[in-house]
C-alpha cells in the first residue's frame, strides 16, 4: 500500500503575526506543494527526494533535513505502535522554495500527518491535524510558531482564521476557528502577485522576542498584536464588500506593524515591495520576516518589477487544501 498527501503553501495576507498569540488573520494557499509519500517497508526508511538523499535509522534517532519528519512522528507517538512506525518508508519533497516566507515547512509537517493519517486510518479530524502539526513545530523543534500556516495548509483556499483562546499555546486550547471568503482578485484587473526570492531569513527567530513580549505582558507587543487584529477584522469586511483597494491599504499597513517587530530587512525583497508601492500597486507587504514579497496589482504593474529586479513573479493561483493523491 502506498499514500501520497499534498499540502500547499500559503501567503498571509492580513493580520499576521498576531496568529502567535491568539489572533485573527487572512491568509490564502496558493499553488506551490509539498509532498509526503508512505508506503510499507521492512524497516524504517526516509528518503529526502530532489536532492535524493537516503537515511536508514531508527525514526526518533533522525536529525538534520529530516527533522520536521521526526516532529511529525512524535505527534503520532501516541496513536501509533513503535511496531508501526518502524515498518514504514516515508518520502518526501516540496516545490515550495525555500525560506520565502510561504510557510514551506508547515506544508511538509501537514502533508506528513496527513498521509500517515490516511495510511494508517487514524480518526484525527482536519482541526486536530493542523494543531498537530503546529505542535511538531512548535513543541518537538522548538520553533516560534502561530496557527495560521498550517489551518491555511489544512482547510485551503482564501481563509480567515480567529484564533481566540489560543494566547496561552497550550494542548488543553479550543481549536481555532475558520471562515472561507470569496476569492476577489480572481476575476479581476488586479491581481495577487508573490515573489519567491529565497534564502531569506527564517521567521521564527525574527517573532520570537515578539512572542515573549506578548507572554510577559509587555505594552508594545499587546498593543501590536491588538492593532494587527483589528486590520485583519478590517480585512473580512472588505473581502465581504469585495473592496481591493482597502485589501491593499491593509496589507501595507500591516507591514508597517510587523517591522515595529523584525525592524527592516535589508534586501531584495523590500526593494521590490517598496518599488511595487512607487508603480502603483494597490498594497504590498513582505512575505514573513523572509525576503519574499507580495503586492496586489495588475499585469503591467508585475511585469515592469519582474524585468526592473530580474526576479520570477508569480501570480497566486487559489486552492484547496491538503489531500490525497495516490494510493
Amino acid at each position: 500500500m502506498k499514500v501520497v498527501a499534498k499540502a500547499p503553501a500559503r501567503i498571509g495576507l492580513l493580520g499576521n503575526p498576531s496568529d502567535l498569540n491568539g489572533g485573527k488573520v487572512i491568509a490564502q494557499a496558493i499553488d506551490l506543494y509539498a509532498f509526503v509519500e508512505v508506503q510499507e517497508a521492512n524497516k524504517f526508511e526516509i528518503e529526502l527526494k530532489h536532492p535524493p538523499k537516503t537515511i536508514k535509522k531508527n525514526w526518533k534517532e533522525l536529525v538534520g533535513d529530516n527533522i520536521l519528519i521526526r516532529a511529525c512522528l512524535k505527534q503520532l507517538s501516541d496513536v501509533l505502535s513503535a511496531k508501526d512506525l518502524n515498518t514504514i518508508k516515508i518520502s518526501y519533497w516540496s516545490e515550495i522554495p525555500f525560506q520565502t516566507g510561504l510557510g514551506g515547512s508547515s506544508s511538509i509537517c501537514v502533508a506528513c500527518l496527513a498521509a500517515l493519517r490516511e495510511y494508517f486510518q487514524l480518526k484525527i479530524n482536519d482541526f486536530e491535524l493542523a494543531e498537530r502539526a503546529t505542535r511538531a513545530e512548535l513543541i518537538e523543534m522548538g520553533n516560534t510558531a502561530g496557527q495560521q500556516d498550517r489551518y491555511a495548509s489544512v482547510f485551503g483556499g482564501t481563509i480567515f482564521m480567529d484564533f481566540k483562546g489560543k494566547e496561552k499555546q497550550t494542548i488543553n486550547d479550543p481549536y481555532g476557528k475558520y471562515l472561507h471568503l470569496e476569492n476577489i482578485f480572481e476575476n479581476n484587473a488586479y491581481k495577487l502577485w508573490f515573489v519567491p526570492i529565497e534564502r531569506g531569513e527564517a521567521s521564527g527567530g525574527k517573532l520570537s522576542r515578539f512572542r515573549e513580549a506578548f507572554v510577559n505582558s509587555e505594552d508594545w507587543a499587546i498593543e501590536i498584536n491588538n492593532k494587527l487584529k483589528q486590520i485583519a477584522d478590517a480585512g473580512l469586511e472588505a473581502f465581504s464588500n469585495k473592496d481591493i483597494e482597502k485589501i491593499g491599504t491593509l496589507m501595507t499597513r500591516n507591514q508597517m506593524l510587523v517591522e515595529k517587530i523584525t525592524g527592516k530587512l535589508d534586501n531584495l525583497g523590500r526593494f521590490v515591495y517598496e518599488k511595487a508601492l512607487k508603480l502603483g500597486a494597490l498594497g504590498a507587504r513582505m512575505c514573513g520576516s523572509s525576503t519574499g514579497a507580495v503586492f496586489i496589482a495588475d499585469e503591467q504593474t508585475a511585469k515592469k518589477l519582474s524585468r526592473e529586479f530580474g526576479v520570477e513573479i508569480i501570480q497566486a493561483k487559489e486552492v484547496k487544501g491538503v489531500r490525497i493523491i495516490r494510493e
